[in-house]
């Protein structure tokens, strides 16, 4: 750091979050904003020339993930790195176990100003070997969920009655709605009903699911066509005639997974 000033880039694609950002570091005196990026492409050459100490980082950029951009990274001493998501569940276990700080969109000023804080306050005792050590134990649990993910393709998600368990293919699952402290999982034939929270559930399923909403999951191949209203925001029509609305915070993962 250069003058007790604390370089910092921002990343992240949708230029409302950016400017929130930016608007809620002017308070903080010692943060330097040295760039803004809208992509995953330029936060890398921003990084690589720059060489910030603090990088807020959106998880999900247009072309790249924020685990792609820091693993591309090409520094000796890599930033200290807030994350920005808006659902990803199993990296939130992550950060959590590996004591990194993110920001669950949408969030408000006290948690921004909680996070940029602690950011100060470790930069101030951190050990460069340590935090790049921690960084990569990171990457390897992050690639390992990926592949565990992968491996669950084939398989079918167990639903107990009872005594009894039931194996229901996944492939006729058509949806899935949180209704208190249970789900109701929508099959071609028939509904189950669970005790068990969505986000433990998702984890279970495969990638042929998505969560639209902190109520409910789809399965995509079941989606007939989407439609944009008149304010932006998109209604998933699936093929039985069911309608959804992608919700704001799952919005932008949603236009991601289809290309939109």
């Amino acid at each position: 750091m250069h003058q007790d000033l604390v370089n910092t880039i921002v990343a992240d694609d949708e230029m409302h979050s950016r400017s929130r950002i930016l608007r809620l570091l002017e308070k903080h005196s010692t943060i330097k904003v040295v760039d803004e990026c809208a992509n995953g492409r330029q936060t890398i050459d921003a990084i690589n020339n720059l060489q910030p100490d603090l990088l807020f980082l959106d998880i999900q950029l247009k072309d790249l993930t924020g685990f792609d951009v820091l693993k591309a990274i090409d520094i000796e001493k890599a930033p200290l790195v807030i994350f920005a998501t808006a659902f990803d569940e199993y990296a939130i276990k992550a950060f959590d176990f590996f004591a990194f700080d993110y920001l669950l969109k949408p969030f408000d000023n006290e948690r921004f100003d909680l996070a940029v804080e602690r950011a100060l306050n470790e930069l101030k005792s951190r050990k460069s070997i340590s935090f790049e050590d921690k960084l990569s134990e990171f990457f390897q649990y992050i690639d390992g969920q990926e592949k565990s993910r992968l491996t669950r393709d084939e398989t079918k998600l167990p639903i107990r009655h009872g005594s009894t368990i039931e194996l229901v293919d996944q492939d006729q699952i058509k949806h899935i709605i949180a209704s208190g402290y249970y789900v109701d999982i929508f099959t071609v034939e028939r509904k189950y009903l669970l005790r068990e929270s969505l986000t433990k559930l998702m984890s279970k399923l495969n990638s042929q699911f998505i969560r639209i909403h902190r109520s409910t999951i789809i399965n995509i191949n079941y989606i007939r066509q989407l439609e944009y209203t008149a304010y932006g925001d998109i209604v998933v029509i699936m093929k039985y005639d069911e309608r959804f609305k992608v919700s704001k915070s799952y919005k932008k993962n949603f236009q991601n997974k289809f290309d939109i």
